[in-house]
């Protein structure tokens, strides 16, 4: 049997921070982290306060970023 893809460093595995009524900027963040549980990504999405969206993006882990998006 194969490992999942996060198993094999395919991609990496969300983990979704815990909302915190205290701390408004905990909602909607989530940790990207690779097959030994380090954070890679942390990312968080949220309105640019027009009809668009922002996505912001921590880069933990030093690699190269590419983003390439859908319509």
């Amino acid at each position: 049997m194969t490992g999942t893809p996060y198993d094999t460093g395919e991609r990496l595995e969300p983990n979704p921070w815990t909302p915190s009524r205290r701390d408004p900027d905990t909602y909607g963040r989530v940790d990207f982290e690779n097959d030994e549980s380090a954070t890679e990504l942390t990312l968080v999405v949220k309105t640019d306060g027009g009809d668009g969206w922002v996505i912001e993006v921590d880069n933990h882990g030093g690699r190269p970023i590419r983003m390439e998006v859908s319509e």
